[in-house]
């Protein structure tokens, strides 16, 4: 497995960032207009629970493929393939069916280490409470500590999806494989690669860092909407580039490796 600097070096070199940016773009509206049309649907359903679940779940059917769709269109400009306006609303059409079976699947494969690490959370929390009572004095250090659980929980979460992190990448290369092969192999693929993803995601947190703080400044000296604009034109530009480096990864994962770290690999020897 080539180093994460390397792989991010690779993914740079490939980025059409005009292209890609254009990308962003039309995914980021869309993701906007999709959230105004949410919040808009819950306000009218808030005193109608039902209804408000099923609105929910309609954004989780639509975010989902939308999600795929820039995913793909990312892939088919680092292949140099023609891509156009419309191409992540098409893939997103296209492979509805098979990305919403990828998430279902891949909810099932994490329901038992979810289950078992918010229960181990749960645990602690009951343990520590039975052995040291919550007083007013360590309140605060409680509540720190609850928080510090929390966190935990989540991340452990998280770190259980990671084997199916390449289903997206593996379906815009294989449409003909069903959404459980699609899973199946995410999960073979990231087999004793888990920690260099860890790595390669982690080498992007100074970016978001710097972008948070960008927003923060700009909500406080001028206004909210100009904080959520910085917002947005920072996400546009990193997404393409961390897209195009999980496709990096994803093959050197698979022994597929583009011409153009063949190419770097010859021009430094």
């Amino acid at each position: 497995m080539i180093k994460t600097n390397e792989i991010k070096k690779a993914a740079l070199s490939k980025l059409d960032w005009k292209k890609s940016f254009i990308i962003s773009i039309i995914f980021v509206l869309a993701n906007v207009a999709l959230s105004y049309a949410l919040e808009y649907a819950i306000n009218l359903t808030i005193n109608i629970p039902i209804l408000n679940f099923a609105v929910n779940i309609l954004y989780i059917a639509l975010f989902i493929p939308l999600s795929f769709g820039f995913i793909s269109a990312m892939s088919k400009l680092y292949k140099s393939e023609r891509v156009s306006g419309t191409t992540i609303f098409n893939e997103a059409v296209l492979n509805f069916t098979k990305t919403i079976g990828i998430f279902v699947r891949t909810l099932i494969k994490i329901l038992i280490p979810s289950f078992i690490i918010i229960f181990a959370g749960i645990g602690i929390l009951f343990i520590t409470t039975q052995n040291l009572p919550v007083t007013n004095e360590n309140l605060s250090g409680y509540s720190m500590f609850i928080s510090l659980i929390y966190l935990a929980v989540l991340i452990g979460v998280a770190l259980s999806t990671i084997p199916y992190a390449l289903s997206s990448y593996i379906l815009t290369d294989n449409k003909e494989m069903t959404s459980k092969e699609i899973v199946n192999r995410s999960a073979d693929l990231m087999k004793n690669k888990i920690w260099n993803f860890i790595k390669l995601i982690i080498s992007f947190l100074g970016w978001f860092v710097v972008l948070a703080v960008i927003v923060t400044i700009a909500n406080m000296a001028i206004n909210e909407m100009v904080g959520n604009i910085a917002n947005w034109i920072g996400m546009m530009l990193l997404m393409p580039y961390m897209v195009t480096s999980i496709r990096v990864f994803y093959e050197e994962a698979s022994d597929t490796k583009e011409v153009i770290i063949k190419k770097e690999e010859s021009s430094e020897n």
